[in-house]
């Protein structure tokens, strides 16, 4: 994928030397953990994280209450003040809640499980649609004001340096797309 971003960049500077180009700029990272969308949807994703950890000490604590009885029955099962039957019939409890709880277990790992693969599945879907529309805003703004490329600048090479070493503050349009962004917005800080 570098690569291909490479080689579109690199193909994008030739055309922009053999003709007349105007060409802007754009931190995409910026745009988008700035765009107030992402923060709401962040929130949104913190909560349901809050709520699968609210839901895992309550199931914890029920395992808890489990083990508790299982110390019980097991020393009850070895006392020799009980009758053989009241031992035997204890042992039979204790093995229940032996099963009850490895049930329990597993069923928190499976719950953990599950929820932390919709969080995620989640998160991408809120990701990919805030930066659809970031990016849908970038092709309005290049459209309306004549830019012929607008080059993210965060973009990284696969050596990891930034692409793009320098561009100059006239040509950086992150400020004002992420303006028309947040438009509206009355809770946007900076």
């Amino acid at each position: 994928m570098t690569k291909y971003r490479f080689n579109i960049l690199l193909f994008s500077l030739l055309f922009i030397t053999s003709v007349e180009a105007k060409v802007g700029f754009v931190n995409l990272r910026e745009l988008f953990e700035g765009f107030y969308k992402t923060e709401l949807a962040q929130d949104q994703i913190n909560q349901q994280i809050e709520e699968v950890s609210f839901e895992r000490e309550l199931r914890l604590d029920d395992i808890k209450v489990i083990r508790e009885e299982i110390e019980v029955l097991r020393s009850e099962s070895r006392d020799e003040k009980l009758s053989q039957e009241a031992r035997k019939n204890k042992r039979l409890q204790l093995e229940d809640r032996l099963i009850e709880m490895q049930e329990a277990q597993k069923d928190l790992t499976n719950y953990e499980t599950l929820r932390k693969k919709q969080i995620e599945e989640q998160n991408k879907r809120m990701q990919k649609g805030l930066l659809d529309e970031v990016q849908s805003e970038i092709v309005k703004y290049g459209e309306e004001n004549g830019y012929d490329l607008i080059i993210d600048r965060s973009a990284k090479s696969s050596l990891g340096t930034e692409i793009v070493l320098f561009s100059g503050f006239r040509t950086d349009l992150t400020v004002y797309i992420l303006e028309r962004l947040n438009k509206g917005y009355n809770n946007f800080t900076e």
